[in-house]
C-alpha cells in the first residue's frame, strides 16, 4: 500500500454546473493522492500559498528544463475557452487560482504564467523540483454532472523531464463518484511512467479499496514539445463505461470503467503524483472546460 492519504473529494461539490495491461500496482505505480507535507509525510490542505505572478523557478536557477525566452507565437490557435457555456471553465486568463481551485504545490511551484500560453494571455505552471520519494503539485476542483456523462478537455505542454532519473510522472487525472461497489476509489489517469529505461505515456484506470490497488492501462502517444489538445470523455450511459481518451482531435486510447452511475468528477490537473523524480520537469495548462 502506498504510503499516502488520498484526496476524497471534499473540495466543493459545484451542482449543475490495443493491448491492455492489467497489473497490481503495490508498491510500484501509483494513482493521484493528495500531496503529502513535507516534514509530516502526511496529506495536507495547507499548501505554500500560490501567488499569481509569473511563474518562474523557486530558486532562480537555470536548470535544464526551465522555461526562458519563450516565442509566444508557438501557441497553439486557442478560441477563448470560457466564452461558451460549460459546466465549468477556466482559461486562467482573469481570476487567481484560489477563486476556483485547491491547490497543493510539495512537488514544485504552481503559479499563473504569461510566458508561454494555448490561449493569451496566461496559463497555469507546474514545475516539478528534483527529489526522491512520492509528492505532488496539483489544483483540485470537483464539478456535477447530468446524464451519467462527462467531457473533459484541456490545453497541455510539457516540454518533458531534464534527464532520466525519475518512475512516474501523473499529467492528469479524473476522480469519478461515486465509485463502483466494492471500491473506495476510481480514477481516470494520463501518465508519464518509466519502464525499462523508456518513457512511455499510458491511459490508466486507477482503482483502490482496502484490500489493495490496482491499475488497467492502455498505452497512449502523447508527444513533449508542444501544445496537444487533450479530451477525456467519460460515458456511464454505455455498457460497460467506458473512458476514451482523445489527443488533438484524434483518438488515442480507451479504457472500460467500472461501475454503472456518474454524479460527479473531481478535477486533479498537473503532476499530482510524482514517484522519485530527480529531474526538472515543467507543465503547463489552460482552457481547462468540463461538459
Amino acid at each position: 500500500m502506498r504510503g499516502f492519504v488520498h484526496v476524497s473529494g471534499l473540495f466543493g461539490l459545484v451542482a449543475g454546473a490495443a493491448c491492455t495491461l492489467v497489473v497490481s500496482v503495490d508498491g510500484l505505480s501509483a494513482g493521484v493522492p493528495r500531496a503529502l507535507d513535507d516534514d509530516s509525510g502526511q496529506a495536507s490542505d495547507d499548501a505554500e500559498v500560490v501567488t499569481d505572478n509569473d511563474a518562474s523557478p523557486a530558486d532562480g536557477s537555470s536548470d535544464v528544463g526551465v522555461i526562458a525566452d519563450v516565442d509566444v507565437s508557438d501557441a497553439v490557435d486557442a478560441a477563448a475557452a470560457c466564452t461558451g457555456a460549460h459546466l465549468f471553465c477556466d482559461d486562467f486568463d482573469t481570476n487567481p487560482l484560489a477563486v476556483s481551485w485547491s491547490t497543493s504545490q510539495i512537488a514544485g511551484p504552481v503559479a499563473l504564467d504569461s510566458t508561454r500560453f494555448a490561449s493569451s494571455p496566461r496559463s497555469v505552471l507546474f514545475s516539478v523540483q528534483p527529489a526522491n520519494g512520492d509528492r505532488g503539485s496539483c489544483i483540485r476542483r470537483t464539478v456535477g454532472v447530468s446524464g451519467n456523462k462527462a467531457r473533459v478537455e484541456l490545453d497541455l505542454f510539457t516540454n518533458g523531464p531534464s534527464g532520466t532519473s525519475y518512475v512516474q510522472v501523473d499529467w492528469l487525472a479524473l476522480h469519478l463518484f461515486p465509485p463502483p461497489s466494492g471500491q473506495d476509489i476510481q480514477a481516470v489517469e494520463l501518465v508519464d511512467f518509466r519502464s525499462n529505461g523508456a518513457s512511455r505515456q499510458l491511459l490508466k484506470r486507477y482503482t483502490t479499496n482496502g484490500a489493495g490497488e490496482q491499475s488497467t492501462e492502455t498505452p497512449v502517444v502523447a508527444p513533449f514539445g508542444q501544445w496537444l489538445h487533450i479530451e477525456v470523455n467519460v460515458d456511464f450511459a454505455r455498457v460497460p463505461a467506458l473512458a476514451t481518451l482523445k489527443i488533438d482531435g484524434f483518438l488515442a486510447g480507451t479504457r472500460d470503467l467500472l461501475g454503472t452511475s456518474l454524479t460527479s468528477i473531481e478535477l486533479h490537473v498537473g503532476p499530482c503524483f510524482v514517484r522519485d523524480a530527480n529531474v526538472s520537469w515543467q507543465l503547463s495548462y489552460d482552457n481547462v472546460t468540463v461538459d
